[in-house]
């Protein structure tokens, strides 16, 4: 059974953050609670844009803050893909 997309996300960023799994809370916002900078984010970008073979939109990215508004521009992105 393949992963879900949340758990390959929770999975790209501990290991770009160099975080455990369990610090990467869905609510943990990037910059207070997990001390994310902005190129680690445009890692995070880069990787699951290659891993899930599709583009973030970058005017939705300007709206995202924590693990949770990640997955879910993701799965919104993939869903529009797959249509």
């Amino acid at each position: 059974m393949p992963k879900s997309i949340e758990k390959e996300i929770v999975e790209i960023v501990s290991k770009l953050t160099k975080l455990p799994k369990e610090k990467c809370a869905l609510d943990a916002h990037f910059k207070k609670d997990l001390n994310i900078d902005s190129f680690v984010v445009l890692e995070m970008v880069f990787a699951v844009e290659n891993k899930f073979k599709i583009t973030l939109p970058e005017d939705e990215l300007n709206n995202v803050f924590t693990l949770k508004d990640f997955i879910d521009l993701t799965e919104k992105v993939m869903e529009k893909s797959n249509a």
